[in-house]
């Protein structure tokens, strides 16, 4: 019996040393139950949080797939307007027509450009009139 009651006594003495080491003498219930309901409900946060931060992903995902899909789309037509416009672009027959100068145009740059230069012998006129007429308001002021 006295070995008995001396191991319960050792293993209270060992509770006590490792729970002194926490900073306490030894648990009591209470402070062990409101322990494990803290860390439940952070445990719980923490879960509602990842879930969160992973709904946020799946709408991100969600949204980039569409927008992915139509990017490649675009880019894809984008080269097959390029090749085709390209090859029309290149071929014998029309170089030398995109090349050649269009009669009508030729004739109606030929006009504006004989516009301009009337246009130009116009302007000279009226600055000589106009010199002529402050010349003579200077005079006839004196």
């Amino acid at each position: 019996m006295k070995a008995a009651t001396a191991l319960r006594e050792k293993k209270k003495q060992e509770k006590n040393s490792v729970w002194s080491f926490f900073g306490s003498s030894s648990p009591d219930r209470n402070s062990m139950r409101q322990s494990v309901v803290a860390h439940s409900n952070e445990i719980e946060f923490i879960k509602g949080l990842i879930n969160v931060y992973f709904n946020i992903v799946r709408r991100n995902l969600i949204d980039y797939i569409p927008k992915t899909v139509i990017t490649m789309l675009v880019k894809e037509s984008c080269d097959i307007c390029d090749k085709e416009l390209v090859t029309k672009l290149y071929k014998e027959d029309t170089v030398e027509d995109l090349l050649s100068k269009n009669g009508s145009l030729q004739n109606k740059r030929k006009e504006i450009e004989s516009d301009l230069k009337m246009l130009g012998k116009c302007q000279g006129i009226l600055d000589q009139f106009e010199r002529a007429s402050v010349r003579s308001s200077r005079f006839q002021g004196r």
